[in-house]
C-alpha cells in the first residue's frame, strides 16, 4: 500500500507538470498555435511557459501581492474565460461537441445510447483523421515513446528507492519555495528562481505536495530533456530514425563510466541547472532554423524561430546561469558553421534584438530586486570562483596562472589528454578523434567531387540533402566545444562550468557526432527502400541495441546522497495520515523537516539534544515522536539498485548498507561531549557527531520511560531504525528535562 501511495503521488506530479507546462499554454495560445504541429507546440510551451510563470510569480512578489489566490487568479482566470468563449462559439455554430451533446441529453433530446454512440463516433473520427495524418510516422513515434519512457524510468527509479531527497541542495531549494509560499521572493538572496516558481505554481494550482514535487520532478522532467535532444537531432540528421538511435545509445551504453555517473545522478535530483538542461538543445535548434531559412519578416518577433529563441534565452537566465553558459557555447557552434548565412545587417539586427529581449525577460525580476536593496545569494560567489578556476571539482592539474603562454602544439596535446583521454580513455579517445577527422575529410572530399562533377554536368543533382553538411559539421563542432569546456583549465583558461555537471551532455554530443556516419548510410539506403522495410529495420535495430546493452554495457544505476532511512520516511508519512494536523511534533534529522512542512511540527534532533540538558524544556503538542537511528546513516554516496532490464547494478551498491564496521547508538556513545555546529545539517554529516546525537536521544528515552511508563511507547522498530512515541496532555505538558 505504501508503494501505491507514492506511485499515485508520482502521477499527481506528472499530471500537474503536464497541465501547467503544456496544457495551459496550449489552450491560452490556441489561436497562435492553430495549424501548428505537435513539435512546434512542444517547443513553444517548453520555453514560453517557463518565462511566463517566472515573471508572474516574481512580479507579484516584487509588488508584495504574492499569494496562492493571485497565482490561481492569473492562471485559472484566463483559462475559464478561454474555455467559455470556446464553448460559446461552438454552441453558436451548432457544432455537435461534448458540451452540446450533454446539454441535449439533459434536455431529453438524446437517450443514453445515442449519447454514447455519438461520443464514440466523434472519437473514431478524430482517431481516423490523426492516423491518416501520421500513419507514416507511427513507428517513429512508437520508438520515441519507448525511449522516453525508458529514460523516465531510469531517472525516476532512485526516488522510489529511497523516498527522500538525493542531495542536500534540494533542502535549500525546498526552503526557497517555502519562502514563496509566504510571499517572499529571493528569501536567501537574489538567485534564478524559475524552477522554484514553477514548483510553487504546481502546488498552488493543483495542491500537489511540495515534497512530492521536488522528489519526483527530476525524473518526470527528463521527458522534456529527451524530447528536446530529439528535436535538435531531427533538425540536423536526415534519416528520421537516426535521432532515435542516438538517444537509445546514450540511454543504454555506459561510454564514460564514473565521469558520466555524477551528471546522470544529478539528473535524478530536482535541481535548477538540471531542470534547464533541455534548453542547451532548444536554443541552438531555434538558431539553426533561423539561419537556414530564406524568408524575411518585417519585425524580428514575426519570425517564429527568433521569437522562440528569445524566450529560450530568457528561460536559461531565469533557471540557472550555468544553463545560459552552456546554451551560449552550443549556439556558438551553430554560428561557427552557419555564419555565412547571416547575409545582411538586418538579419544580424533581428538576431541581436531577439537575444537582448530574451536576456531582459529573464533578468529583469532579479535586477528589480537588486535595485530594491536585495543582495545576491551566496552560491553565486561559488559560481564565480568556479569560473576563475578555484573550484575543487577538477579532474586534472590545470596550468598555473602566470606561466608562459601555452604553445599551440602543447595546447592540443593538453586538450586531447585532459579532454578526450580523461573522459573516454586512450582507446575511446583515439576512436572518437579519428572518426571526427574522417567525417570532416569525407564531407570535404565528397563536396569537392560533387562540385567538380556539377561543373562538368550542371544538370546532375547533389546526393546531399538540403542542410546535411551543415548539420553534420555542427555536431562535430559542438562536441569539440563541450570537450573543450571540460578541459579548459588545462590550458590556463577559466573553468566555465563545474566539470562534473556536463559529462552527460558531452556524452550525448559525442553519440550524436558518431551518429553522423550512421545517418548518412541510412539516408542513402532509405532512398531505394520502402517505408515498411525501413520501419521493420528500425525496430529490429532498436531491439538489437537493447539486447547488446543488456548483455554487455548497460548504464550503471546512479547514486543518492542519503540522509535517512526509507523506514523513517514511511513512518513520518504514516504519522501525517494518522494524527490530526499539527497535533504532533517529530524529532528527527533536518530531512524530516521538509516532509513535514505541510502537516506537522518538526524539531531538529540536535536542538532536542541541546534543550534536554537545560532546566526547562517542553514540546506543546499532544504527541511527540522521536526518530532514532540505531545504526546511524553514514552520509555518503549510496548506489541504488532496481530491475535488471533497466540498468546494471553498481559494484559498490552491495556495500551501501554493510553492517560490518558501521557505528551503533549506545549509552557509551551518549556520554561523549560534542561541540554543536550552527547549521543543523552540518551536525549530521560527520559520522561521529551523528552517532553521538542519536545515542543521546536513545539514552534519554530509556531514562524518561522509567519515569513515565504509561505515556511512552515504541511506535515502530526494525534492525536499523526506531521511532518512540510520547503521548501527553497538551494542556499539561511533560517536562522533558531529566533532573539528575
Amino acid at each position: 500500500m505504501d508503494n501505491i501511495y507514492w506511485y499515485l503521488e508520482y502521477m499527481k506530479v506528472f499530471a500537474a507538470y503536464a497541465a501547467l507546462l503544456y496544457i495551459w499554454p496550449g489552450i491560452i495560445f490556441h489561436k497562435y498555435l492553430r495549424g501548428k504541429g505537435f513539435e512546434f507546440r512542444f517547443l513553444f510551451c517548453s520555453v514560453v511557459q517557463i518565462v511566463l510563470v517566472n515573471l508572474v510569480v516574481l512580479g507579484a512578489g516584487l509588488f508584495h501581492i504574492l499569494n496562492v489566490w493571485v497565482v490561481r487568479g492569473f492562471f485559472y482566470g484566463p483559462l475559464i474565460m478561454s474555455a467559455g468563449i470556446f464553448l460559446f462559439k461552438r454552441k453558436k455554430r451548432g457544432y455537435p461537441g461534448i458540451g452540446l451533446m450533454a446539454e441535449n441529453l439533459l434536455l431529453g433530446k438524446y437517450g443514453w445510447k445515442l449519447f454514447f454512440a455519438r461520443i464514440w463516433d466523434t472519437v473514431c473520427k478524430k482517431w481516423k483523421k490523426f492516423y491518416g495524418n501520421y500513419q507514416d510516422q507511427m513507428m517513429q513515434y512508437f520508438l520515441l515513446a519507448a525511449a522516453v519512457l525508458f529514460g523516465m524510468a531510469y531517472f525516476s527509479n532512485g526516488a522510489f528507492q529511497f523516498l527522500s531527497y538525493g542531495c542536500s541542495d534540494q533542502f535549500t531549494h525546498h526552503q526557497w519555495i517555502l519562502g514563496l509560499q509566504e510571499g517572499e521572493i529571493f528569501s536567501d538572496g537574489i538567485y534564478p528562481e524559475a524552477m522554484h516558481c514553477f514548483i510553487y505554481s504546481m502546488n498552488c494550482l493543483f495542491g500537489v505536495r511540495l515534497y512530492s514535487c521536488i522528489l519526483f520532478l527530476a525524473g518526470i522532467h527528463s521527458l522534456t530533456f529527451l524530447l528536446a535532444a530529439y528535436c535538435l537531432q531531427k533538425e540536423v540528421f536526415q534519416c528520421r530514425f537516426t535521432p532515435l538511435f542516438v538517444l537509445a545509445v546514450w540511454l543504454l551504453f555506459d561510454g564514460m563510466g564514473e565521469k558520466a555517473l555524477d551528471s546522470l545522478s544529478r539528473m535524478t535530483w530536482t535541481l535548477p541547472q538540471e531542470f534547464g538542461l533541455y534548453l542547451v538543445f532548444l536554443c541552438p535548434l531555434f538558431l539553426i532554423r533561423f539561419l537556414r531559412e530564406e524568408r524575411e519578416t518585417g519585425q524580428w518577433f514575426q519570425n517564429e524561430n527568433l521569437l522562440l529563441l528569445s524566450f529560450g534565452v530568457g528561460a536559461t537566465i531565469a533557471i540557472h546561469f550555468y544553463v545560459t553558459i552552456l546554451a551560449f557555447f552550443a549556439c556558438l557552434a551553430a554560428v561557427l558553421v552557419y555564419f555565412w548565412k547571416m547575409r545582411s545587417m538586418k538579419r544580424i539586427g533581428f538576431l541581436s534584438a531577439a537575444v537582448l529581449y530574451g536576456v531582459e525577460a529573464g533578468i529583469v525580476p532579479m535586477l528589480a530586486a537588486y535595485d530594491m536593496g536585495m543582495e545576491p545569494e551566496g552560491s553565486l560567489g561559488w559560481g564565480v570562483s568556479t569560473f576563475q578556476g578555484i573550484s575543487e571539482s577538477t579532474a586534472y592539474t590545470p596550468v598555473e596562472k602566470g606561466s608562459e603562454i601555452v604553445s599551440p602544439g602543447r595546447f592540443l596535446r593538453e586538450f586531447y589528454r585532459n579532454g578526450y583521454v580523461n573522459l573516454f580513455g586512450e582507446r575511446g579517445a583515439s576512436v572518437i578523434v579519428f572518426v571526427s577527422l574522417m567525417i570532416i575529410a569525407a564531407l570535404c572530399l565528397y563536396g569537392f567531387l560533387l562540385y567538380y562533377k556539377r561543373k562538368r554536368e550542371p544538370e546532375r543533382k547533389s546526393l546531399f540533402a538540403k542542410g546535411m553538411p551543415g548539420g553534420y559539421f555542427f555536431l562535430i563542432a559542438v562536441s569539440v566545444i563541450f570537450v573543450f569546456l571540460y578541459a579548459a583549465p588545462s590550458a590556463g583558461l577559466p573553468q566555465f562550468v563545474a566539470i562534473n555537471r556536463i559529462a552527460g551532455l558531452i556524452q550525448i554530443w559525442i553519440c550524436s557526432m558518431l551518429g553522423v556516419a550512421v545517418d548518412f548510410l541510412l539516408f542513402l539506403a532509405g532512398s531505394g527502400v520502402s517505408q515498411s522495410v525501413m520501419n521493420a529495420g528500425a525496430l529490429a535495430g532498436f531491439c538489437a541495441l537493447y539486447c547488446l546493452a543488456f548483455r554487455t554495457d548497460f548504464h550503471e544505476y546512479p547514486y543518492w546522497w542519503i540522509g535517512r532511512y526509507q523506514a523513517e520516511v514511511l513512518v513520518t508519512d504514516k504519522i501525517m495520515k494518522t494524527f490530526p494536523q499539527y497535533s504532533y511534533t517529530i524529532v528527527s534529522m533536518n530531512g524530516g523537516l521538509y516532509q513535514l512542512t505541510e502537516g506537522g511540527i518538526h524539531e531538529e534532533i540536535f536542538t532536542f539534544v541541546q534543550n534536554i540538558e537545560e532546566k526547562e524544556y517542553v514540546l506543546p503538542t499532544e504527541y511527540i515522536f522521536l526518530c532514532v537511528e540505531k545504526m546511524p546513516v553514514v552520509y555518503s554516496k549510496y548506489f541504488y539498485g532496481g530491475p535488471s532490464w533497466l540498468a546494471r547494478k553498481n559494484e559498490n551498491a552491495c556495500r551501501n548498507f554493510d553492517v560490518q564496521g558501521r557505528p551503533e547508538s549506545s549509552r557509551e556513545a551518549a556520554r561523549r561531549s560534542i561541540s554543536y555546529l550552527e547549521i543543523p545539517f552540518d551536525n549530521y554529516i560527520d559520522r561521529d557527531m551523528r552517532t553521538v546525537l542519536n545515542s543521546k536521544v536513545y539514552a534519554w528515552y530509556q531514562e524518561f520511560r522509567e519515569i513515565y511508563p504509561v505515556e511512552t511507547n515504541i511506535y515502530y522498530e526494525d534492525e536499523e531504525f526506531i521511532c518512540y512515541m510520547i503521548h501527553q496532555n497538551p494542556n499539561s505538558q511533560l517536562g522533558l528535562t531529566i533532573q539528575e
